[in-house]
């Protein structure tokens, strides 16, 4: 914006790209909502960014923060005054399931609300306590898992390594 200098007052009209809002409902695998899931928003930034809008680069840190929320108990959420030109993924955490990032999802001005549906994997929950030899219980002892695989998986992957006859080994993991 560019303002003449003189005293007489001017007029000037600053157009401003629509806010959108993301709505949407986390559900197990099941269809049945899932209360508590903490919802995040996180900003995907093109490196071109300012040669594609023009746009300074405060300007653009103002839309950098990843925006959270919780699911209702009907599973639902809602993050709103989210920058049109944006695109993101969604996270989803909760401690029954797996994580979920999202697919980068693009905002687009005419939209106005944006309506996702979450479907999360249940994930295994391990409780350990750890305790000395005496039995006492040890404040920040640490368990370590690891996934064994089973003897069908390790066939599976020799056959597939062996399988390629053009000499480069490749590892397929399922």
């Amino acid at each position: 914006v560019e303002v003449d200098e003189s005293p007489a007052r001017q007029e000037f009209s600053i157009e401003l790209d629509p806010a959108v809002s993301v709505v949407g409902k986390v559900m197990d695998g099941n269809g049945a909502p899932v209360f508590g899931a903490r919802v995040s928003l996180v900003p995907r930034l093109e490196a071109d960014f300012n040669d594609r809008t023009g746009a300074r680069r405060t300007y653009r840190q103002m839309f950098e923060e990843t925006k959270r929320t919780q699911t209702n108990v009907d599973g639902e959420f809602r993050l709103d005054e989210i920058a049109s030109f944006l695109s993101f993924t969604l996270t989803v955490h909760h401690s029954d399931f797996l994580p979920f990032e999202s697919e980068s999802i693009e905002m687009s001005r005419e939209e106005g609300v944006h309506q996702v549906e979450l479907l999360l994997s249940r994930g295994t929950v391990l409780e350990t306590h750890v305790f000395n030899a005496e039995g006492v219980a040890l404040a920040g002892g640490r368990v370590y898992v690891e996934r064994r695989i089973t003897e069908d998986e390790r066939r599976v992957r020799e056959s597939q390594s062996a399988a390629n006859s053009d000499g480069l080994n490749r590892d397929v993991r399922r």
